[in-house]
């Protein structure tokens, strides 16, 4: 458990952060409704089979792949922030 000594604790960090474990959990439900959103998301791997296509230079490859994956995970953690902020609103 969290404790709530400091400064750098308020309430409002413990309670997200308790949330937070809660919602990691993926049940049977969740894997359910995962499977359905992405579905038909395979943009990704649509553009890696153009890259192969377009062009046999691997370093090349490499490097648009690494700009993809960066992009990606800026946009992850962007949607983590607003998740964050958006549930610290609402408490």
């Amino acid at each position: 458990m969290i404790e709530c000594n400091n400064e750098n604790n308020t309430i409002l960090n413990v309670l997200f952060e308790s949330r937070e474990e809660n919602i990691c959990v993926i049940t049977k439900e969740d894997k359910k409704n995962i499977k359905e959103l992405i579905k038909d998301n395979d943009k990704y791997e649509k553009v890696l089979e153009i890259l192969d296509d377009i062009t046999n230079d691997n370093v090349t490859k490499d490097k648009i792949k690494n700009s993809l994956e960066s992009y990606i995970d800026g946009m992850n953690i962007i949607s983590a922030y607003e998740n964050q902020k958006f549930y610290e609103i609402r408490i």
